[in-house]
């Protein structure tokens, strides 16, 4: 945490986000244009929450960034005051978004937060396909009905105007990237997988310090417990006290067993429950097509052992 004592909080820092760049065009075909999703054609605009948010109002568009929506899904589905309290809607008509300000740990690879808040303007225009511009390119809000997950998405991808020097060089070294003096900006950083981490999105909104783990892999040496119980209870434990999970699927080698129950190779998804069966049952960040439940020999074949979830 910051100083403590009587130490002062650094100041908020402040960003406004209006149009920033598009997808890279040599990966998915690119939105062509902003427009105005968000207006209905009554002229009424979709409103930003409609009730409680829902992990179900979460939905992935035409863009890699199933790491920041799946982290979205698991916030809303566990601390849905968290995405209400960081996000409002203001009388000129743009959002005003409001991130904890977080830097890395020396003493882990966590983020702390530093006491300070990024405050972020996010006009209300989205990217669109200029053959369909009532719908919103990216992350959806006609059939999720609210407007919370494209703002803060657009907000994510305006989030690098915040950075200092030492923060673009430490995304190059996480993504092994040395011949450019630059990481690309805007929706263009968000697409193509895991280009953020996701710890550091779930401080920002929530507050709480998050961690970066792995599975059991071995029997306990202590209790004699075998692996796949130990991830069993603990996956239980973390739902219980109302923790997300988040979890990437594998990327196999031409040598290895493809994936199974209708998992996709490099993907990021949540843990939603593990049934009384030991079934392990999973979201899909695009809303639809989700995994089928399965066990944990099934879940070990299609996902790392890596897992991310609140400390």
């Amino acid at each position: 945490m910051f100083g403590g004592g009587d130490s002062e909080p650094p100041p908020p820092v402040h960003a406004s986000v209006d149009q920033p760049d598009f997808v890279d065009p040599d990966k998915i075909r690119p939105p062509d244009q902003y427009g105005t999703p968000l207006t209905r054609p009554d002229g009424s605009r979709i409103p930003l929450f409609d009730g409680d948010p829902t992990r179900e109002q979460t939905q992935q568009g035409a863009i890699g960034d199933c790491w920041l929506i799946s982290t979205l899904g698991a916030i809303a589905g566990h601390m849905p005051e968290a995405i209400v309290n960081s996000v409002r809607e203001t009388e000129d008509g743009n959002y005003e978004v409001r991130l904890n300000a977080v830097e890395r740990s020396k003493k882990s690879a966590s983020w702390v937060l530093t006491g300070g808040e990024i405050v972020v303007t996010v006009t209300p225009d989205l990217p669109v396909y200029s053959d369909n511009p009532e719908a919103a390119a990216f992350a959806d809000v006609s059939r999720t009905g609210v407007a919370w997950t494209a703002i803060l998405e657009k907000a994510f991808a305006g989030l690098d105007q915040t950075w200092t020097q030492e923060r673009k060089d430490r995304w190059l070294e996480f993504r092994g990237i040395n011949d450019q003096a630059a990481p690309p900006e805007g929706y263009v950083r968000l697409n193509g997988g895991k280009v953020m981490d996701k710890t550091e999105i779930l401080t920002q909104l929530t507050g709480l310090p998050a961690r970066s783990d792995s599975i059991a892999t071995e029997r306990d040496p202590l209790t004699g417990k075998p692996a796949d119980r130990q991830v069993i209870e603990e996956f239980r434990r973390l739902l219980d006290e109302n923790k997300p999970i988040l979890v990437g699927s594998k990327f196999p080698l031409k040598d290895e067993p493809g994936l199974t129950h209708h998992v996709e190779a490099g993907h990021a998804y949540e843990v939603v429950r593990v049934d009384e069966r030991g079934q392990i049952h999973i979201r899909n960040p695009h809303n639809a097509n989700h995994p089928l439940p399965m066990s944990i020999k099934e879940y070990r074949r299609n996902f790392s052992t890596n897992y991310v979830t609140l400390e």
